[in-house]
This record gives C-alpha cells, structure tokens and sequence, in this order.
C-alpha cells in the first residue's frame, strides 16, 4: 500500500466481515507486507475471502498461496 486507507476497509469471509483499516493505515508507505489469515479469524467453513471499502484505495498484491501451518498460529494484518 503506497497511501492508507481514508474510509474504513474490511476483510470479507463468509458472513464475517472483520476490520482491517487500522492495519492498512499502518502498512502504508512501508512497502512489503505480509498478511497471514489462519482458523483463529476465518470462518473456515466459507468458500470466498474478500474485500470491501467505503472508500477508494489501492492495495498491490503480489501473491497469495494456501499453505499448511501450525493449528494456533494468530492471523496477522
């Protein structure tokens, strides 16, 4: 993210909409970033992962991956 986010912004998961502006307002500016999204904040029963903002912005992503790992490690933004 190059400019934080003026309007709050959400991560979308099934019927979960969990906010993440805070976490994008300080990301931004500091270039790569990593979001790691786990069983501890996604409801891991839902097909989609999304999201949603009252404003516009600009997020990059570069990649994202499925991978295996610890069952109690924290989702991180």
């Amino acid at each position: 993210m190059t400019d934080a986010p003026t309007a709050p912004v959400h991560l979308l998961n099934g019927t979960q909409r969990i906010d993440i502006t805070d976490h994008l307002r300080v990301a931004a500016g500091k270039g790569w970033r990593e979001m790691i999204l786990t069983a501890q904040c996604l409801d891991t029963a839902a097909k989609s992962i999304g999201f949603a903002a009252q404003g516009a912005f600009t997020m990059r992503i570069s990649r994202v991956e499925r991978a295996e790992i610890a069952a109690d490690t924290a989702c991180t933004f």
